[in-house]
């Protein structure tokens, strides 16, 4: 029988390879965000842009890894680790240059926008991606000691690359973007790497274990331990190991992308919803590395003591807290407002949820049951115990040093930052602790590389991809499970119910099959490092499938479904399940029922008009508002509402101060262009075309879906004299219009609530102005409070930087008699030009034109709507009031004076962070 010694992994190395990972990983989704940042200007903010940025970032990460597991078995040294950090941290650098050289040279305009868009993303994003990604097989190699430990090797790299990824998401999302600008943020990730790789060449590597002795006269079969069921065989069928990881990798890719197009119509776009569905996916992904690393070399019976661990300390560290708060709020022990206590409550039921392993020891033989009644157990002992002790010290002295510190982040976060910093800190402490506790020692004779469990987990993959469809009923049914209307609560819940389990899943299987595929310690570097190119390519293929294709053509639901089927089919051929029968019958009749299930009563059909790349688009009668009104909603938003029956009615009355500017303008004579960005329902270009045909239309829209709607069901007609131009606003602003042509530029896309940023800044609003005549305006459209918001505030600065006069209009006073200003949400335009806006000039143009005007176009009116009687006309008053009301001069800087003098630019533009107390106010108060 052949014997390996065991070979121990140094401490010092292990920690420091487990931080380049971590880092190296950390950086590379800070530059992935700011690599989109840093595009928008050359190629605007599309779904093509993001899909490339990532797509090119995948790129660079699976040529990493292939380049890396050949350069990891030929120099396994820490000295190639520090030579590659200091090359990446190079890389990073570069983005600035590139950046520059672009913005300086002009060159990308000689492009099509087509070709410039994958061009331009390949020269910013492949270099420092590629670089990276060279690190992961090579510290996997550093520290592998052996082929029995490349499973736990493995998922603790890719789970620690995965931790790292996470952590750059959050801190980019709330805290780098809000503070820094685009070159601060590279030249920090760059600068940073440098200086890592100086302690790096200080590292000394484990020495692999020394090859089997063979003793000549042991049994020739095989150690049980590393007898397989039967499955496939990756050793020598190496292909079959990149079909499974590819496969693996395109469903979760897939499963991200469906699941942010499956939330925005329910939570909304903005930096609490893509910084949670993007950070639960990966948190799965990390948490299901590090399983399958368990799973991959000790077993079954360990790897579920694990999961049971990790489950059971989630609900512990969710429960604990929340029963802490609620008897706090009962016995009202902090009334005198001392919010340390709540931070106490928190962090000790955190730290005694994470504990659970403790009482779970002695209940393991229970197995789940156990681990899940040691969680309930858990929180409620430490939930009792914060509560004690929150009232013992209630009188005790406060940490201003910590508050400080928490108000500081709050403000840049938009929520109270503070519990949640101490509620996640309790949790790591009490999980620490507690993950010394866990003995995942095989048992004697148990096989451990079994294809079986592999097939298990894409089984379970399948499963709870599927179970998606059924929680969202669940939760759509019951709103009391996912929190009301706190807007973090709510992504917590509906993020972590919905894609944790999935995405946990899906992350188990590269270390498994890793470590069914590596047959020596001489291509454990090769091996890894091209599974985990073809797992990358995967997701490569799942980001353009779905975000091109299958969201589009078959909707998010079925997207879904087709998924699990998919997971489903190879778990079938991984573990040759249908030599098992038992397995065979519970599949089909869990699977089958579900799926035959769910398409019988017709679930998700119709659930939109249509789905786009950009948008869940309804239309939906409201017979309030009359028998012909239809309201155009755009995922969550309202954006448009029309009656067929009367083109001169518009829904939100903003837009009829929009109309009085026009109407202005057109007075002073000669040929009036209007350009609306931001088609919607095209409620306001068609008001325009009916009663002013005078004007010349253009609308930029960049989903032809949402024009299709406006054409098909908001009254468009399809032979309109609007022309439409289905781009970016920013590239048609820079390299479509024409200059000087424009007499009104209104800005009204929307992205949810927010205006995206690249429409925001002084670049952009310094190519509005080309584009505009001598006495024309630029009307930016943005929904903010005037007393709480910072985005106007923003807007109207940024705009001082262009142009002489800048004023904020609405379509009601802005004050009341006593000069207090509305602090409700409510959506404002600002004004922005050369000229002071002429408000006695307005009330000629209202009082006197305005009618004429419309008594002029009656026969336009009839010829385009005919089924508009002309007694509506007549009786109508709606023309008789005035709608457009101005800020005083005086009490705008007043306002302004409140708040941070912000301007927008390219390098520095967190419109998501300045919008994120509207958010948190939006979902307070409902729609």
């Amino acid at each position: 029988m052949s014997t390996t010694p065991s070979t121990r992994i140094p401490l010092p190395l292990l920690l420091g390879t487990g931080a380049v990972i971590f880092l190296a990983n950390a950086g590379l989704l800070v530059l992935q965000l700011v690599g989109g940042r840093f595009l928008a200007p050359f190629i605007g903010s599309s779904v093509e842009t993001w899909t490339c940025v990532i797509g090119v970032f995948l790129t660079g990460i699976a040529l990493g890894n292939w380049l890396g597991g050949k350069i990891a078995d030929r120099f396994p040294s820490p000295k190639t680790v520090a030579v590659l950090l200091i090359l990446g941290g190079l890389s990073s650098l570069g983005m600035i240059f590139c950046y520059e050289y672009t913005l300086r040279s002009g060159f990308y305009k000689t492009i099509e926008l087509t070709p410039r868009i994958p061009a331009l993303a390949f020269m910013f994003c492949l270099l420092p991606a590629l670089l990276f990604s060279l690190l992961t097989p090579l510290t996997i190699k550093l520290i592998l000691p052996d082929i029995a430990n490349a499973g736990r090797i493995a998922g603790l790299i890719f789970a620690l690359s995965t931790l790292g990824c996470l952590i750059g998401n959050y801190f980019t999302g709330f805290w780098l973007m809000a503070e820094f600008t685009l070159n601060e943020i590279t030249a920090g990730v760059g600068i940073g790497l440098i200086l890592l790789a100086i302690p790096v060449f200080f590292f000394k590597r484990a020495v692999p274990a020394p090859a089997p002795v063979v003793d000549p006269h042991a049994s020739t079969t095989p150690d049980e331990s590393e007898i397989t069921d039967g499955g496939w065989d990756f050793k020598n069928n190496i292909r079959g190991a990149y079909s499974v990881v590819f496969l693996a990798s395109f469903c979760g890719m897939s499963l991200e992308l469906a699941g942010a197009r499956l939330l925005a119509p329910i939570l909304g776009v903005s930096l609490f919803t893509w910084t949670g569905i993007i950070g639960v996916m990966l948190a799965g992904t990390c948490c299901g590395n590090y399983l399958g690393g368990v799973l991959a070399d000790r077993g079954v019976g360990p790897a579920v003591q694990r999961f049971a661990f990790l489950m059971g300390a989630l609900i512990g560290a969710a429960v604990g807290p929340l029963l802490g708060r609620l008897i706090n709020d009962h016995f009202d022990c902090n009334a005198d407002g001392k919010e340390w206590l709540e931070y106490l409550l928190r962090g000790v039921g955190a730290f005694c949820g994470a504990l659970l392993v403790l009482p779970g020891i002695w209940l393991s033989r229970f197995r789940i049951g156990g681990y899940l009644i040691a969680a309930t157990i858990s929180g409620l002992i430490g939930a009792v115990f914060a509560h004690t002790a929150g009232r013992a010290i209630n009188n005790g002295v406060p940490m201003p040093w910590f508050t400080d510190f928490h108000m500081d982040l709050s403000k840049k976060a938009g929520f109270d930052t503070g519990p949640w910093i101490i509620h996640a800190l309790g949790f790591l402490f009490g999980a620490t602790i507690a993950l010394l506790f866990v003995w995942d020692a095989p048992k004697k004779g148990e096989p451990i590389s079994r294809s079986g469990a592999l097939s298990g987990a894409l089984f379970l993959g399948a499963l709870t991809t599927l179970a998606i469809l059924l929680l969202i009923g669940v939760y759509t049914l019951y709103p009391f499970i996912w929190g009301g209307s706190d807007i973090v609560r709510m992504v917590l819940v509906w993020t972590f119910g919905l894609f944790f389990l999935p995405m946990l899943m899906l992350g188990t299987i590269s270390p498994q099959v890793i470590r069914l595929s590596v047959p020596d310690m001489k291509s454990a570097g090769r091996v890894a490092g091209s599974i985990y190119a073809f797992s990358t390519t995967g997701a490569i293929v799942g980001t353009f499938a779905t975000g091109y294709f299958l969201i589009s053509t078959v909707g998010t639901f079925r997207v879904l479904m087709i998924l699990a089927f998919v997971l489903t089919i190879l778990a079938f051929f991984v573990g040759k399940l249908w030599k098992n029968n038992a397995m065979l019958y519970a599949a089909t009749i869990v699977c089958g029922g579900a799926i035959f299930g769910l398409y019988l009563i017709g679930f998700g059909k119709n659930r939109y008009d249509l789905e786009t790349k950009y948008y869940a688009i309804k239309v939906t009668h409201k017979p309030d508002y009359g028998d012909h009104a239809y309201v155009l909603a755009l995922d969550r938003l309202w954006h448009s509402m029309v009656r067929l029956d009367d083109p001169r009615w518009l829904y939100y009355t903003h837009e009829y101060a929009q109309g009085e500017l026009l109407l202005q303008a057109i007075a002073r004579g000669g040929e009036t262009n209007l350009l609306v960005i931001g088609g919607g329902g095209y409620t306001f270009p068609h008001y325009v075309e009916v009663l002013m045909p005078t004007v010349k239309v253009d609308v930029v829209e960049i989903d032809p879906g949402v024009t299709e709607i406006a054409h098909r069901k908001m009254g468009l007609p399809r032979d309109t004299k609007i022309r439409t131009f289905n781009l970016d606003g920013r590239q048609f602003i820079a390299e479509k219009a024409v200059k000087k042509h424009y007499r009104l530029v209104m800005q009204d896309a929307v992205n949810d609530l927010s205006v995206p940023g690249h429409l925001m800044t002084k670049e952009y609003n310094d190519a509005v102005k080309e584009v505009l005549t001598a006495d024309g305006a630029y009307l930016l459209t943005l929904i903010d409070s005037l007393e709480k918001g910072s985005l106007w505030r923003a807007a109207v600065h940024t705009l001082r930087q262009s142009f002489k006069h800048v004023s904020l209009l609405g379509p009601v006073a802005l004050t009341d008699r006593d000069g207090n200003v509305n602090t409700d949400r409510q959506v404002y335009v600002i004004y922005a030009a050369d000229q002071p806006l002429d408000m006695d000039n307005l009330d000629t143009v209202y009082n006197a034109d305005r009618k004429i005007e419309l008594d002029a176009n009656k026969e336009g009116v009839a010829a385009l709507a005919p089924q508009v009687p002309y007694a509506i006309m007549d009786e109508s008053p709606w023309w008789r009031k005035k709608y457009t009301h101005m800020l005083a001069p005086e009490k705008l800087e007043e306002l302004l004076s409140k708040g941070k003098k912000i301007i927008l630019t390219d390098q520095y533009c967190p419109v998501d962070n300045l919008m994120s107390g509207v958010f948190r106010d939006r979902d307070r108060r409902g729609r």
